[in-house]
């Protein structure tokens, strides 16, 4: 059961996480945009208390949703529910008891690369990749665009297939956004 932590002790469990390798960096990157964003909602009895934020995680998830869904698609905020019940619950199994940490195994999922494409479809950028993404026998076709900086950091950009036009406009925006913040010059849609 959990002890009564306050919810920066959630940020402190990734960081260990990450250190010691159980997550991964994007994994552990994931999991703290879901907790910035779920924080936001929280009342201060429920910032001082991990037990109080899971118990209210329910309705907590709803005003992350009522107040991102114009941001956000549904999908993705599901997406960081999923994130904040499985930090959760690795929180209860290896952050209280720091031995328990020493023990963790994280679960490791594969990616396959696919067939190279068709001879009548355009070749991809470089950078490109084509996986399959593999979870409990369902596999996802995806496409993965990574970008290597220096330092050995990477940008990295992973869409399914079946990406819709309403997600692509999305990503654009996203990145459109991301211009702005380093050319305020950019005008979006250049």
């Amino acid at each position: 059961m959990f002890m009564e932590q306050p919810i920066t002790s959630l940020f402190d469990f990734i960081a260990a996480a990450q250190k010691s390798r159980n997550y991964t960096d994007d994994t552990a990157a994931g999991m703290r945009t879901a907790m910035r964003l779920f924080e936001k909602e929280l009342k201060n009895e429920e910032s001082a208390s991990i037990p109080l934020f899971k118990e209210h995680l329910m309705q907590i998830y709803r005003q992350v949703v009522n107040k991102n869904i114009s941001n956000y698609t549904a999908g993705s905020l599901e997406q960081y529910k999923k994130r904040i019940l499985r930090l959760l619950g690795d929180y209860e199994k290896y952050g209280v008891d720091q031995t328990k940490m020493a023990s963790w195994i994280p679960r490791i999922r594969e990616m396959r690369k696919l067939n190279k494409p068709a001879q009548n479809q355009p070749q991809q950028n470089e950078n490109a990749q084509e996986y399959l993404l593999g979870q409990n026998q369902n596999m996802v076709a995806m496409t993965k665009f990574l970008l290597t900086r220096p330092q050995g950091m990477a940008a990295t950009i992973q869409t399914a297939h079946d990406l819709t036009i309403d997600e692509a406009t999305k990503i654009r925006a996203y990145i459109d956004y991301l211009m702005v913040t380093i050319d305020p010059n950019y005008k979006p849609g250049q």
